[in-house]
């Protein structure tokens, strides 16, 4: 389970009360001033009036979300210390406090919402996509299951699955999306195929890249809406996907069991490690003498999430239009079956 933390800021008794006092009844932890050892970067950085913004944050703090909390009427000062600090929203207390509860509560329910999986490759044609689709679409069997696409120069999850003429939203239509959205936004409007919700790419006109807002909104939506959400991620860690990896409860990076591929994914691992607490290791074969996957994780610094085989005629399947992992005694399908049940049945992001 994803452990979700609040970073505090501030040397201001009220505050820390205030925030404490919250979180607790949210199950959320506060942590003071800057952790020694805590797995994966805080959910919310909360940061007194009284802290020098001009100093900066810690490091682990960057592209989280903050508050800037104060106490008294508010002045010039402090809005010149919300501009700097990037602030999503000033809290005065004690006559916000119920702003404060709010947010705290989303973080009270996420940690207790679905099981949300990112999939990422270790280098480039590891073949992440259909591993995020295989996997969303088994974990649809059991329970709603929702796969979103973070690519938006990918070749389409719509069309990998099959659904790419199933009406529905699409990511353009919710890049201008913000704070919290309506019950039902997505299992309601997305795409649904063989039980699955899938929000993907568009294929045609201007790249549009996606913001953190967005990304966030749209993942506070799935956890309330889905019991498992995977992400298919893209190599590349802009803003939004770091905030997406962010929200993960475990990520996974698959690995071709070959030596570029191998030195791709410790760059890539690299980048990671601040952003997720659960990171672990696909590795896909065939595999040779010394780069088997106990070999590969110990080179990576990574558990094991399992040996992913070969599975004959595939590629071919994939080109007919059949959806990955529709073979249920395929190589693909076991191993998705044996991760959900096995690796990832704890998981909570």
């Amino acid at each position: 389970m994803v452990l979700i933390w609040v970073l505090l800021l501030t040397a201001e008794p009220l505050l820390t009360s205030v925030v404490e006092r919250l979180a607790g009844a949210q199950g959320v932890r506060v942590v003071p001033s800057v952790p020694g050892s805590v797995p994966g970067p805080p959910a919310l950085v909360l940061v007194g009036a009284d802290h020098d913004v001009s100093q900066g944050l810690p490091a682990l703090a960057s592209g989280v979300p903050r508050l800037l909390l104060a106490t008294g009427d508010p002045d010039e000062r402090l809005w010149r210390a919300a501009r700097d600090l990037r602030a999503e929203q000033v809290v005065l207390l004690p006559e916000g406090e119920h702003r404060l509860q709010e947010r705290l509560a989303r973080l009270g329910e996420a940690r207790r919402g679905a099981r949300t999986v990112g999939v990422i490759g270790g280098c480039g044609g590891a073949g992440a996509s259909v591993l995020a689709a295989a996997l969303a679409r088994t974990a649809a069997v059991t329970g709603p299951a929702l796969l979103i696409e973070m690519d938006q120069t990918g070749g389409g999850a719509d069309l990998l699955l099959g659904a790419e003429d199933e009406p529905g939203l699409r990511w353009p239509d919710l890049g201008s999306a913000r704070g919290r959205l309506l019950p039902g936004s997505l299992s309601g409007s997305l795409p649904l195929i063989d039980g699955l919700h899938v929000l993907a790419a568009v294929r045609s006109g201007p790249v549009t890249e996606l913001s953190a807002p967005a990304v966030g909104a749209v993942l506070e939506a799935a956890r309330a809406e889905f019991g498992t959400v995977v992400l298919d991620l893209p190599r590349h860690l802009d803003e939004a996907t770091s905030a997406a990896v962010r929200a993960l409860g475990c990520c996974l990076v698959l690995v071709p069991a070959a030596v570029r591929a191998v030195a791709a994914a410790q760059r890539l691992t690299a980048g990671l490690r601040p952003l997720v607490g659960d990171l672990r290791a696909v590795v896909c074969g065939p595999t040779a003498a010394g780069l088997g996957p106990s070999g590969i994780c110990a080179a990576l610094g990574l558990p094991s999430a399992g040996l992913l085989r070969v599975e004959p005629g595939l590629k071919a399947g994939l080109d007919r239009g059949e959806p990955p992992g529709l073979r249920a005694r395929g190589p693909l399908a076991r191993f998705c079956r044996d991760l959900l049940e096995r690796e990832l049945a704890g998981v909570r992001g």
